[in-house]
């Protein structure tokens, strides 16, 4: 499984952060993570040492009975402007973001049955040193921003 999300994920990373695939190195890959009713995720920033490109998977989620599909535990991220976006969760997506830079949770509680997602983690080759290359943007999709906290 590792190897298939690095060699997947990978030329998806380095493309969105405008890196060539060889220079993004994997450090971490958690889950699935199975997040349940009333769970929340506080505004955090990941480890700046290891979880710089990140990417969630969202695997999927089980309502509740009676629950409406369209029921969503958004992610709320914020840019690098301090402006705040927010994702929707939807089954299947893959969410694209500066893990260690831009502060992002879920902190409303999550309602609905199960939730579970994938979280993989690149830095780039000779991090930190390179850090003036990836503090671009953190624009989400929708503000068609390069380099963006954005939805695939």
């Amino acid at each position: 499984m590792r190897r298939v999300l690095s060699t997947t994920l990978r030329p998806i990373l380095a493309d969105w952060a405008g890196f060539d695939d060889e220079e993004l190195i994997l450090t971490a890959i958690y889950g699935i993570r199975l997040y349940h009713n009333g769970s929340i995720l506080h505004m955090h920033v990941d480890r700046k040492e290891t979880h710089v490109i990140s990417a969630i998977l969202e695997v999927g989620h089980l309502l509740l009975q009676d629950q409406s599909p369209e029921s969503s535990w958004p992610l709320r991220i914020y840019d690098h402007s301090g402006r705040e976006h927010v994702i929707p969760n939807k089954p299947g997506q893959m969410i694209l973001y500066e893990s260690s830079t831009c502060p992002h949770g879920r902190p409303d509680p999550f309602v609905g049955r199960e939730m579970a997602n994938v979280f993989v983690h690149f830095k780039p080759r000779g991090w930190p040193q390179v850090q003036g290359r990836t503090s671009q943007e953190c624009d989400s999709a929708r503000d068609g921003g390069e380099g963006s906290c954005s939805e695939v």
